[in-house]
């Protein structure tokens, strides 16, 4: 499929922004807060995580597509 062929690449941007985020700071942008666990949006992936700060370590939980936000304008 060309649209998948298309947005392999802005899939593995966002996860490698995902790891750079989380490896920096994983409070540096501010996300959504349920519990334990955040939740980071980078479009088009989500990831659901929790910081385990004394060990200086994060686990991600989950990992889903959330689509193209702005997909109708394009």
């Amino acid at each position: 499929d060309t649209r998948a062929a298309r947005r392999r690449p802005l899939v593995r941007a966002a996860a490698d922004e995902i790891d750079r985020i989380l490896a920096i700071d994983p409070f540096l942008k501010d996300p959504a807060v349920l519990g334990e666990e955040r939740t980071l949006i980078v479009e088009p992936l989500a990831v659901d995580f929790q910081v385990f700060t004394q060990d200086r370590r994060v686990v991600v939980a989950a990992v889903w597509m959330i689509g193209f936000l702005n997909e109708h304008e394009k």
